[in-house]
């Protein structure tokens, strides 16, 4: 008799468990995320990876690890899988979301419609690149003579500090796209924008072999925790393409 109560207990929680989980799956279905908190996000993302389980305390042991949604989302699989009832599924799931957000920004926008012709319009189009990125990322951006995109490549993704750039590459890129000009960018994650004198050094180097195929560089950005920094607009890099 006892075995059997707590087997009716266990299924009557089991059943109000799943009750939950429907009522929060039609709550996003009607209102979307912007009305759930951040553990409501949490806890449903994780509906998904861990089937039998309440993931509602396990949103919450992550938002109190890291502080934030956001925090949370950038996080590593490593140190995602240090909270209690994180497995490397959920971890992987999480860790997945700012770089499916910044290839939903960037989908389509090689698309030839957009006309890069001012500095907001290039530093928009670029930052999408970028989101969910926790190490430097180099990418080389290349354009018709209308300004329009042609393409877009990561060039190369080093460490937290520093990314080694290829220009031998980045040549056969610009050559392969027949670009008329190009644009180059990189992330500083854990810094401000501010360029280190390899960076000013290297933006002159890119521009000498860009140069040398018959297209122009219009201007090297760099985004960091502070916002983005133009070497152009700066004084670091002239570009007639703005002027």
């Amino acid at each position: 008799m006892r075995n059997d109560k707590k087997q009716e207990k266990r299924v009557t929680s089991e059943f109000d468990h799943s009750g939950h989980r429907e009522r929060l799956r039609e709550e996003f279905l009607k209102n979307g995320a912007e009305k759930m908190r951040d553990y409501e996000i949490l806890e449903f993302l994780l509906f998904y990876c861990i089937p039998r389980k309440d993931t509602r305390p396990i949103a919450r042991r992550l938002l109190n690890k890291f502080g934030s949604l956001s925090a949370v989302l950038d996080a590593s699989v490593n140190e995602l899988v240090e909270v209690e009832g994180v497995g490397r599924n959920s971890a992987a799931l999480l860790s997945l979301l700012p770089s499916l957000a910044g290839r939903y920004l960037t989908d389509g926008k090689t698309e030839k419609k957009a006309m890069l012709c001012d500095h907001e319009k290039l530093a928009d189009y670029l930052a999408g690149y970028f989101v969910g990125k926790c190490t430097e990322c180099f990418f080389v951006l290349c354009m018709d003579g209308a300004r329009r995109p042609i393409r877009c490549e990561l060039l190369n993704e080093g460490e937290e500090y520093n990314v080694v750039v290829n220009v031998r590459r980045m040549g056969l890129i610009v050559a392969e796209s027949k670009a008329a000009y190009v644009a180059v960018a990189h992330n500083h994650p854990l810094s401000s924008s501010v360029p280190s004198a390899a960076d000013v050094e290297l933006t002159q180097k890119i521009a000498d072999v860009v140069s040398a195929l018959g297209a122009q560089l219009v201007d090297h950005l760099i985004f960091g925790t502070d916002g983005d920094f133009s070497m152009a607009n700066s004084g670091f890099y002239y570009s007639r393409y703005f002027r």
